[in-house]
């Protein structure tokens, strides 16, 4: 055990230090002799290794400044591979941080876990959006008081979802499966590529402070039904 320090010769293909060995088992820093990268890894070999892939790399750091975990080629900043490869990620990895890959199978599952707070904690686990002005002008957060998912954009949330399945839209406390909620108004618009897009095409459901109103806004009918039976038709 200890450290020991390999140096290039002329011959060798890899420089490095190693910073245990047991006899059997080398863990090393090493680079390649024509390489800019910088590996961390192990081999289980009593003989001296001549080459990097001598070793079973663990994490890498490319000249590029790119950080491959699980994997020798990183396409972005971290890239993290849980099995198989990571697929070449083109521009996308120019514009990423941060890839988790798990590859290894059809039906690999990668999964990423955010954790707040001990046992029966009050803790919140978030995921925040912004940018150098307002670092989480938007973000999705996890409540572990209540069991509650809550969206937020424009530092105001606008969506929640409760531990019993409820959807709030404009309130954080929805009393049934979709609840709507606006100070003056609230409604819900239907449309599509024929009727358009704007406020006044498709179908509407309108609460505006203490009046109610259904409204098709196209040249269309309105029929009622039960038990897919027809029984009554606005022209």
């Amino acid at each position: 055990p200890g450290v020991l320090v390999y140096g290039g010769d002329g011959s060798a293909n890899i420089y490095g230090m190693d910073l245990g060995y047991n006899g059997s088992y080398r863990t090393r820093i090493f680079t390649g002799v024509s390489s800019t990268d910088i590996a961390f890894g192990h081999m289980n070999n009593v003989t001296a290794p001549t080459a990097q892939s001598d070793f079973t790399e663990l994490v890498t750091i490319k000249g590029s400044g790119n950080v491959g975990i699980g994997t020798t080629g990183p396409g972005t900043k971290l890239s993290v591979v849980k099995g198989g490869t990571e697929p070449s990620l083109g521009a996308w990895g120019d514009q990423s941080s941060l890839a988790l890959t798990n590859t290894a199978a059809t039906g690999s599952i990668n999964r990423i876990l955010l954790i707040a707070g001990s046992t029966g904690s009050t803790g919140q686990a978030l995921l925040n959006f912004g940018d150098a002005d307002d670092l989480d002008i938007g973000g999705i957060s996890y409540d572990n008081s209540d069991n509650s998912m809550a969206f937020k954009t424009n530092n105001a949330e606008w969506v929640r979802i409760t531990n019993a399945g409820n959807v709030g839209i404009g309130t954080t406390n929805p009393t049934s499966l979709l609840s709507l909620y606006g100070a003056s108004y609230s409604q819900l618009q239907m449309s599509n590529s024929t009727t358009g897009v704007t406020a006044n095409d498709g179908f509407r459901v309108l609460m505006d402070g203490l009046n109610a109103t259904i409204t098709n806004h196209e040249a269309g009918y309105m029929a009622f039904e039960t038990s897919d039976v027809e029984k009554m038709r606005i022209t």
